[in-house]
């Protein structure tokens, strides 16, 4: 008989998808699964950016490197399915959170003002649903940033960690992002947290009012 993440596996499509670790290098079928699945894959990227931020603020580090292994040895010898995976990722997701420090709600961004940080950067992305492309402005913090995400219909708010912003604005705002390239400024705006159909990012796109020197 064919196990169900076999089955999900030989069904799958063959997708180029971004995870944690390097999906040539998939050794298990969990990590073929994830390089497989847009959803699992994003979770894992998700789960990457935590994960570094509770070893850097981890206090006892051989601690955290074998309570890391003992989760991974878990979800390689126990996860079968597609639902395992998305309940493994939401527990480690949790308990890396509380370790970082970012595990309520009082320490995530909320849509509204903000002010940030860090280097800025260009993209050139293919836009949905039409596939244009078009190169954006992005905002590289230092550190990653929990952001508590509102649904945009029926679904349960979610906090994710980022340590990139797209960058919004009008034509005196673009020209002013083009004098930061490369270089660290301090960025004023209003943070959204749905997916407007005008931004790329789906939870960390800032309409920015002013950009400065730190």
């Amino acid at each position: 008989m064919i196990k169900p993440l076999m089955l999900m596996l030989l069904l799958a499509p063959a997708i180029s998808a971004a995870a944690s670790f390097d999906c040539s290098k998939a050794a298990s079928q969990t990590e073929t699964a994830i390089c497989n699945d847009p959803e699992l894959s994003k979770l894992d990227d998700e789960l990457g950016v935590i994960y570094q931020r509770a070893k850097a603020d981890a206090a006892d580090q051989n601690a955290f490197k074998e309570q890391t292994r003992a989760a991974w040895q878990w979800r390689e010898a126990h996860c079968r399915s597609k639902a395992c995976l998305v309940d493994w990722y939401a527990q480690r997701k949790a308990v890396l959170l509380k370790l970082s420090g970012s595990g309520g709600d009082t320490s995530c961004l909320k849509a509204g003002l903000v002010k940030l940080n860090g280097s800025v950067v260009t993209e050139t992305l293919k836009l949905e649903p039409d596939g244009r492309q078009s190169t954006v402005y992005l905002l590289n913090t230092k550190n990653p940033v929990c952001v508590h995400v509102e649904p945009i219909d029926a679904g349960e708010a979610t906090d994710v960690m980022v340590n990139r912003f797209q960058l919004v604005g009008d034509d005196a705002v673009y020209a002013r992002f083009r004098q930061y390239l490369l270089k660290q400024a301090a960025v004023d705006g209003v943070l959204t947290t749905d997916n407007v159909s005008q931004y790329y990012a789906e939870a960390n796109a800032i309409k920015v009012k002013s950009i400065s020197v730190p």
